[in-house]
């Protein structure tokens, strides 16, 4: 990376860095699922009363460290607040603008129903017009059983727990290379893929960028990677050597470091995690360089 403040505020995150590995990072998908599915009931509460944005980012979440939790963006009211979900323990909460609150709705044994019944009345309970609450959204995510009508279950909470320690991790992580970059979007969780990230400009300009973000897991990887995304997709030959990592091309191209990497690292693995993402961003800035892309 040519800017070395970048590698050292990020290596001054990883230090503050939450053991991982409690759970096998492969066996988080159902947690991951049922997260997925409440993420869209705070989200609800954007689309509904917040003003669309052209790039979506109204319904975006910031994870709020202190609280742990993700929050939607403040939504007007006669008492303003914010949606918010607390991975942890399964719970949505109701909070303001700096992300605290007490007033939480525990998901475990509940449904979807049950959790919009709860939204409506807190938003009337905020002085927001609860007429508006759609459950309508302009995309699609993976199915889960919650969406069908089975309830949230939490089981003995370590998968939620281990989750809520990767979003804890990355966003430190994120938000210190973020903050050394000029021009760099803010660190935000989009309910759509379900991923926290950011975008680097490449020189200043937006026309080239790069995404660094965590997923959880998805379709492409059954666990939680980082990953650098550069845009546009430069064509695979044009990729240079990783050192560490992999580049993924199915589908988007990016570089790629699973969970499975990282624990296997132990105490090691704020550093290994920080210098793929050193690494994968000099290679994608490189690559961007070139003039032919797909």
């Amino acid at each position: 990376m040519s800017d070395d403040r970048a590698l050292e505020a990020m290596r001054r995150a990883a230090v503050r860095w939450e053991p991982l590995g409690s759970r096998p990072p492969t066996a988080l998908a159902d947690a991951r699922g049922q997260l997925h599915q409440a993420l869209q009931i705070t989200t609800a509460a954007a689309i509904s009363l917040l003003a669309p944005a052209p790039d979506d980012s109204h319904t975006n979440h910031e994870w709020i460290a202190e609280s742990r939790l993700f929050a939607t963006r403040v939504i007007s009211a006669p008492r303003p607040f914010r949606a918010a979900l607390r991975p942890s323990d399964l719970s949505l909460l109701i909070v303001d603008g700096a992300g605290h609150g007490e007033n939480a709705f525990a998901l475990h044994g509940r449904t979807v129903d049950e959790a919009f019944t709860w939204l409506s009345r807190q938003l009337k309970a905020s002085g927001a017009d609860a007429g508006r609450l759609t459950r309508k959204k302009h995309y699609e995510i993976p199915a889960h059983p919650v969406a069908a009508g089975a309830p949230f279950d939490l089981g003995d909470g370590s998968a939620f727990g281990e989750l809520a320690r990767w979003w804890r991790n990355s966003n430190g992580l994120l938000r210190a290379l973020a903050g050394t970059v000029v021009g760099s979007d803010p660190v935000r969780c989009w309910p759509h893929h379900f991923d926290l990230a950011t975008i680097l400009p490449v020189e200043g300009q937006r026309t080239r960028s790069i995404g660094v973000g965590l997923s959880p897991g998805d379709e492409w990887f059954p666990q939680p990677y980082f990953y650098v995304s550069p845009h546009p997709s430069p064509h695979s030959s044009e990729l240079p050597a990783l050192s560490g990592g992999h580049w993924h091309t199915r589908g988007w191209t990016g570089a790629v470091l699973t969970g499975s990497t990282i624990t296997a690292g132990g105490a090691e693995a704020g550093e290994i995690t920080t210098r793929f993402l050193d690494g994968a961003i000099t290679a994608s800035r490189a690559a961007l360089t070139r003039t032919r892309v797909s």
